[in-house]
């Protein structure tokens, strides 16, 4: 049928990284799954993180309210993205086996990539500030 099913594994090192405002499509998946593979809480980091937009066009960080293996249910059509991790960190070069920063793991089904005119997240950067 085109849907594959797919594990992402994401880590967003100190002083770099993000993901802008987005929200995904709810094609396959009307709710979007997400696990917490490091916190606050455990010292991983201390800025940064994921946040949600609310109908006032403000973000809203939830970092403080998760916690290391939690994991979130939530409408994909919801506006969210990543702050950059420690931003106020001087950038060094990164060494992915340190296991430093916040480590994520989402689960999506979606259309192949060899599905024509497939869809996919969409990006809200552009708009951003005029929303926030």
């Amino acid at each position: 049928n085109g849907a594959v099913d797919r594990i992402q594994i994401a880590c967003y090192p100190p002083g770099h990284g993000g993901v802008e405002v987005h929200v995904d499509i709810k094609k396959h998946n009307f709710l979007a799954i997400s696990c917490y593979l490091s916190s606050l809480e455990n010292k991983d980091f201390s800025t940064g993180g994921f946040y949600c937009v609310d109908k006032n066009d403000k973000k809203i960080n939830l970092e403080k309210s998760i916690s290391c293996g939690d994991i979130s249910l939530y409408c994909p059509t919801i506006q969210h993205g990543v702050s950059a991790i420690d931003e106020h960190q001087p950038k060094k070069k990164i060494n992915w086996n340190s296991g430093e920063g916040r480590w994520w793991m989402g689960l999506f089904t979606m259309d192949s990539n060899l599905v024509k005119n497939r869809l996919t997240s969409k990006s809200l950067e552009k708009h951003q500030s005029e929303r926030i």
